[in-house]
């Protein structure tokens, strides 16, 4: 499960970097992920330590008919993590910051009851005083949104500069940039291109 910020043509932008300077766009990518420190650490301290509710059960394994999985306060929170870049989504944007829940009792307590609220785990959460979804990462996300958004734009200038400079300068032309990422693949038996660029983009890399 993850929430995400959006900023129009950084994906692009970074991808170029990527190939232009990949120690630059290293520090880039650490400056954008840096900041949604603070983001991540209160989603962090919104989810409980101690089961959200009194029956979710707390040994390493899952349970039930539908493999309920169990709760461990420290591991839901840890989990929690500020990732750059991703796939597009429905409306053809990529984001260029996300932070994601991997813990499965996390993700399952955040959302549940997205298509159904009338289930009993979900009167339970609502009972308990967590309301319906998103009960921790989307609202974090829209409150936490100005400061983090003014942190990306800081270093989204620094990028475009950078990158146009390169660019206007003849340094690397879009030519040169692809016949860069072509030496650098792999063909198959067939001499097509096999494998992948794993960068920021989202539509060809993998998480």
């Amino acid at each position: 499960m993850s929430a995400f910020i959006s900023v129009h043509g950084l994906a692009e932008t970074l991808k170029e970097l990527h190939y232009l300077d990949r120690s630059l766009y290293t520090q880039i990518a650490k400056d954008i992920k840096g900041s949604a420190d603070k983001l991540v650490q209160d989603a962090r301290n919104e989810f409980p330590v101690k089961p959200p509710i009194g029956n979710w059960h707390i040994t390493p394994e899952r349970r039930g008919a539908s493999r309920f999985p169990y709760w461990d306060g420290s591991k839901v929170r840890s989990r929690i993590t500020a990732k750059v870049g991703g796939r597009k989504n429905r409306q053809g944007e990529f984001p260029i910051l996300r932070i994601v829940q991997r813990d499965a009792g996390g993700t399952l307590m955040d959302m549940a009851g997205t298509a159904s609220p009338s289930i009993p785990l979900v009167k339970a959460l609502n009972t308990a005083g967590f309301e319906r979804p998103s009960r921790v990462m989307w609202r974090k996300i829209n409150e936490g949104y100005p400061d983090v958004f003014a942190n990306i734009n800081l270093a989204v200038n620094k990028v475009e500069k950078l990158v146009t400079s390169r660019l206007a300068g003849g340094a690397v032309s879009q030519r040169a940039l692809q016949s860069e990422r072509a030496s650098r693949q792999s063909r198959n038996d067939k001499g097509q291109f096999g494998s992948k660029f794993n960068g920021p983009s989202g539509d060809s890399g993998t998480e």
